[in-house]
């Protein structure tokens, strides 16, 4: 009979007399009635086989704690696009306080899968010394109805003895968990997702936002209810951001910020446009890490200025391409270069250009293959690089940046064999420097094919086209990182036997890394150019030198411009944040005390600049204060380093055109046209007599008529 309680014969019937004798009986019949035959045929019932369950994956993050360690393991074999590595991060537990103590990362590994368990085993590097370097872990293999299994970690050494066991139980899907702040300025409002279906495209399809384009890389990211509309009046009534106000923005609005390594980072959305958005070129993002010691904490993305760009809002270029802008700059927050800078400029990646794989393989070409993902390489920096490697106000940009086995970062110091582009680049500046005086160079792209040539115009260091290497006295060479990672559209300049060459100058005194030239000596610098077809040009080698302090006046200037702030300041030519109010102290000072001293120019160009600008900042409340331009004061301070260029020993020519510019500027916002014209004649006239190429001078009086054609 049919046993309710017995599953494993649920769909057998048992055979019973009652059966038996039916069947006799239909025989019986059968002998002397015609057959009867079905109408519909019917099917013996087949056994449904066994319900096999699938299993949890093993990948992901487990912790656990073993004394006054705590343990994060990382896992990485299955699931979507599995590194076959394994991580972790090592913390010390005292008294309620936590403190990081080191990470390790597996090389290839050795990995057994069983019906019941996985077995791992691999060595490991680990950023102290030991020898017990090779780990082998255990993981069961549940079922997907019940929970996941732990991790069991053991380290042993060289001659296989066994260490420390860790036993961890399973804490996350994702590698990693990181705290995400969106603010918007008024008028705007954050990007929602883009699906990669709507415009030819490479890989599957699906709807994607700045969450779950991390997700899939295996990264949390957790939205904080810290978000904050942030008020137009903050980017001016000219609606344009400046960097000093962004920055000045930002840690007024990043409820999370610190001055310490943190899994946080900060994304404002802009309506308002950024300053260097000209009608040559449009920036679309930047990475800020300005301040302090810890870097890599946030960034904006300037929606209008996509949308403009890209075909209007909410048209579909300008979609996926928001998306794209949102995704890129939080990757510079986990220490994610360039692909270019990587030596990969043809990745299909979230962190290359679109415009610059497309300058490699066609027009269109990027999006039509690119299936919006990092490239596998980033994929294991996120996912397992050291600790201090990944971690925002970790290690310094570019810095343990995610490179691969024995991949280096583009050295610009090789010496090019060939060049047939058809450019060539220089760099010009001083031949000396006082001890504190801000280093400015001179970048000049120049034509060599007759026939003519497009290249991108953006030769600032700021927009990563172009690299400068810097060999410091001591020998070491560093690479010069600029505060502001700059996003941006391609600027097609044609150069012809009309136009052969583009000119910019830079500061490059201060970066990333601090003061590049703080010391006394010979520096040797050398700057890369990235060709349209993606070679690397680069000039030859300059040769500055840093001269000692002759006087006490020469070393006390000194002290006054080496401090960070100072540095932050001549970067951003002025700010009124008040996280840098010191080194604005320290300028003041240079011009009170040694205001006959050549070197005062300087503390003159950064105050002036300022004045010649609104600034808005945030106070107690988080309500919103402007401090109006002050046209007199710029007046007094360009003036002066308007005087001091004249007499040989101020800025250089392209520098001063951008500074009485804006004081120009500031005078038609204040109504007094006559003033204006009078500032731009000084100019004008000041550039004439210089030793300029044509084509230059032509380019500077096109910028000074710009001025009062609004």
């Amino acid at each position: 009979m049919l046993d309710p309680a017995n599953t494993d014969n649920f769909f057998q019937q048992e055979p019973t007399i009652v059966m038996e004798e039916a069947a006799a009986s239909e025989g019986a019949s059968a002998q002397t009635t015609e057959a009867l035959t079905p109408i519909i045929p019917i099917n013996p019932v087949k056994p449904i086989g066994p319900i096999v369950l699938p299993r949890n994956a093993v990948s992901g993050r487990y912790r656990a704690t073993v004394g006054s360690y705590e343990l994060e393991l990382r896992v990485d074999l299955d699931g979507s696009r599995p590194c076959n590595l394994v991580s972790g991060d090592f913390y010390t537990v005292a008294g309620g306080v936590k403190t990081y103590y080191g990470s390790f990362k597996s090389g290839p590994l050795t990995v057994t899968w069983g019906t019941a368990s996985v077995a791992i085993r691999g060595t490991v590097t680990t950023t102290w010394v030991t020898s017990y370097n090779v780990v082998t872990i255990t993981i069961p293999r549940t079922y997907i109805l019940y929970p996941r299994g732990n991790a069991t970690l053991i380290f042993y050494n060289g001659a296989g003895s066994a260490g420390t066991t860790y036993v961890s139980p399973f804490e996350s899907s994702y590698f990693r968990t990181v705290r995400l702040e969106q603010d918007y300025e008024a008028g705007t409002a954050l990007f929602g997702s883009y699906n990669t279906g709507t415009l030819p495209h490479g890989g599957t399809v699906r709807s994607l936002d700045l969450v779950s384009s991390y997700a899939e890389a295996g990264v949390q990211l957790v939205v904080t209810g810290g978000t904050d509309i942030v008020p137009m009046i903050e980017a001016g009534a000219d609606s344009v951001w400046t960097n000093a106000e962004l920055e000045a923005a930002m840690h007024h609005h990043f409820s999370i910020v610190s001055d310490s390594p943190q899994w946080q980072t900060y994304l404002l959305a802009c309506k308002s446009r950024h300053e260097l958005t000209t009608g040559g070129s449009t920036l679309f993002g930047i990475m800020f890490d300005y301040s302090g010691t810890s870097q890599r904490q946030g960034c904006a993305v300037f929606q209008s200025q996509i949308n403009s760009y890209y075909g209007g809002a909410g048209s579909n270029d300008a979609n996926r391409h928001t998306l794209y802008c949102y995704v890129h700059e939080v990757g510079h927050s986990f220490n994610m270069l360039h692909s270019w800078d990587k030596s990969r400029p043809h990745a299909l990646s979230w962190m290359n250009y679109d415009w610059k794989y497309d300058q490699l393989h066609g027009a269109g070409s990027f999006w039509a293959n690119f299936a919006f993902q990092f490239d596998d390489l980033e994929l294991t920096h996120v996912r397992h690089g050291n600790r201090n490697n990944v971690i925002m106000g970790g290690d310094n940009w570019a810095t343990n940046a995610g490179f691969g086995t024995g991949e280096l970062r583009t050295d610009i110091t090789n010496p090019v064999i060939e060049n047939n582009s058809g450019l060539a680049l220089d760099m010009g500046a001083k031949g000396t420097y006082a001890l504190g005086e801000p280093v400015v160079v001179e970048l000049r792209l120049r034509l060599r094919d007759l026939n003519g040539k497009q290249v991108n115009g953006l030769l600032h260091p700021n927009y990563d086209v172009t690299k400068i290497a810097i060999k410091k006295p001591n020998g070491s060479v560093v690479t010069y990182e600029p505060l502001a990672e700059h996003l941006a559209g391609p600027q097609v300049v044609a150069l012809s036997e009309a136009n052969p060459s583009l000119t910019r100058s830079a500061y490059i005194g201060y970066g990333k890394d601090g003061h590049y030239f703080d010391q006394p000596g010979t520096y040797i610098l050398k700057a890369g150019y990235y060709t349209p077809e993606g070679g690397l040009i680069t000039s030859p080698d300059l040769k500055i030198r840093v001269k000692s302090p002759l006087s006490a006046a020469d070393d006390d200037i000194a002290e006054l411009y080496l401090g960070d702030e100072q540095g932050q300041l001549f970067y951003l030519l002025g700010s009124d944040a008040a996280h840098l109010q010191k080194g604005n102290d320290a300028l003041s000072q240079v011009l009170d005390q040694y205001a006959d001293h050549p070197l005062s120019v300087y503390a003159a160009l950064v105050q002036g600049v300022n004045a010649s600008r609104e600034f808005k900042s945030v106070g107690s409340g988080k309500k919103v204060t402007v401090r109006k331009q002050n046209v007199k004061q710029a007046d007094e301070l360009i003036g002066k380093v308007f005087s001091s260029s004249g007499r040989g020993v101020g800025v250089d020519s392209i520098t001063l055109n951008y500074a009485m510019r804006k004081v120009a500027e500031s005078h038609l916002r204040s109504g007094d046209r006559k003033g204006a014209q009078k500032t731009l004649d000084e100019l004008r006239g000041y550039l004439d007599k210089q030793k300029l190429a044509q084509h230059d001078l032509r380019r500077a009086h096109a910028r000074i008529d710009a001025v009062l054609q609004g």
